[in-house]
C-alpha cells in the first residue's frame, strides 16, 4: 500500500511541492534527493497505484504528480 510517511516518500512529495513544474524524470528527482534510482521508482510505482502520479514517458522514466496524498489527511 501506500505509505506517506516513510522518508524517501516525504521527500519525494516535498521535492514536488517545491517545483513550479509537476513533471519529472526518475534522474533528476533521483540526482535532486540524493536518493537511489530505485528508491524513487519504488515510491513512484506507490503513487501510480493510488492515482496521484501517471508516467508520461516510460523509456525515460518521465512522471507527473496529479495529487499529493498527504492532502486527504
Amino acid at each position: 500500500g501506500l505509505d506517506i510517511t516513510a522518508p524517501s516518500m516525504i521527500d519525494l512529495l516535498d521535492w514536488f511541492d517545491s517545483r513550479d513544474f509537476d513533471c519529472a524524470t526518475v534522474g533528476a528527482i533521483a540526482d535532486d534527493t540524493g536518493y537511489h534510482r530505485e528508491t524513487i521508482r519504488k515510491n513512484l510505482k506507490q503513487l501510480m497505484a493510488a492515482d496521484c502520479v501517471e508516467r508520461l514517458h516510460g523509456p525515460t522514466g518521465f512522471y507527473r504528480l496529479l495529487e499529493d496524498p498527504r492532502t486527504d489527511e
